[in-house]
């Protein structure tokens, strides 16, 4: 019963992703300037957080000793990550941007097995295989509705590099201070970071009014995400719930689909067909066997 409720847990966090990417193209639609959207975009995500924190009478830092890792990872993984995936979003579909973004579970794998906090099984390897499958099909069909240009491709790999950093690397050193209480601190620091390159740029441009309204629902969904996966992680282990993260691919291309009549050409939907399989086949690994494959070998 447990796991069927962190499993939902997580697919209602790949729901509030999705929607953060719909209301954050519609942002740059009117001209709402990267650093300044994702700066707001964070740090009205931390406050929301830390408001939440208080609500539950939760811790408001981090754990001793872990305070500059979990802000550091939100400046040099996260922010960095979100910062490249919408430059990404500027030169590509975002079908085709999204769907590549979440072949970053291959990474994540691996990393976890060279680290020896993984042993592999055949569904993981399917459901790993199905992923590349379904994002091969995006990158090499071209055109049409899988248009990414060279340049938004090389972002997209910066952004995947970033992410699966900051999954390893959080669930490695981030093993004390509580999950909402990080989830606020990695936004906060992704803010700085973000602010940091505007200024480094030359400043900030204009966040327009429709813009920043975006920007606050973008923020709430963000909010309700990162609470949800700071939950989910320890649970579900970060291999299975980045898999389960997948989601946000057909939930992405369906809500962008509604509200920007995006058409979905075959090519995408096939890869999103197998990145939604690969998902729900790691989905029906039961605890037991979650257990055995991500503790046997932990520290």
């Amino acid at each position: 019963m447990r796991s069927a409720r962190d499993l939902a847990l997580a697919v209602l966090g790949a729901f509030a992703f999705a929607n953060t990417l719909v209301w954050g193209r519609a942002a740059q639609r009117v001209g709402a300037d990267e650093p300044a959207l994702l700066s707001v975009r964070f740090l009205l995500t931390g406050l929301l957080v830390l408001g939440l924190l208080v609500a539950l009478g939760r811790p408001l830092l981090p754990a001793v000793g872990e305070r500059a890792i979990v802000f550091g990872l939100g400046i040099v993984a996260y922010g960095v990550e979100s910062v490249f995936f919408f430059l990404a979003l500027e030169r590509g579909s975002s079908a085709s941007v999204v769907l590549l973004f979440y072949t970053h579970v291959v990474i994540v794998a691996v990393a976890e097995v060279l680290l020896g906090t993984l042993r592999p099984s055949l569904r993981i390897v399917v459901a790993i295989v199905l992923a590349l499958g379904g994002g091969a099909l995006v990158a090499l069909g071209g055109g049409g509705d899988a248009r990414l240009s060279p340049t938004g491709f090389l972002f997209v790999l910066g952004s995947i590099a970033c992410y699966s950093t900051y999954v390893v690397v959080s669930a490695r050193l981030v093993r004390r201070t509580e999950p909402i209480t990080a989830a606020a601190w990695v936004a906060l620091g992704a803010s700085a970071g973000v602010a940091a390159w505007g200024v480094g740029r030359g400043g900030f441009g204009a966040l327009p009014a429709v813009g920043f309204r975006a920007v606050v629902l973008m923020a709430a969904a963000t909010a309700a995400a990162f609470a949800l996966w700071f939950v989910v992680v320890p649970r579900l282990g970060s291999t299975r719930t980045a898999i389960v993260m997948m989601l946000e691919a057909p939930f992405s291309i369906a809500l962008t689909a509604l509200a920007f009549d995006d058409r979905v050409g075959a090519l995408v939907a096939a890869g999103g067909v197998l990145v939604l399989a690969g998902s729900l086949l790691a989905a029906t690994m039961g605890p037991d066997e979650v257990e055995r494959l991500e503790a046997a070998t932990s520290p």
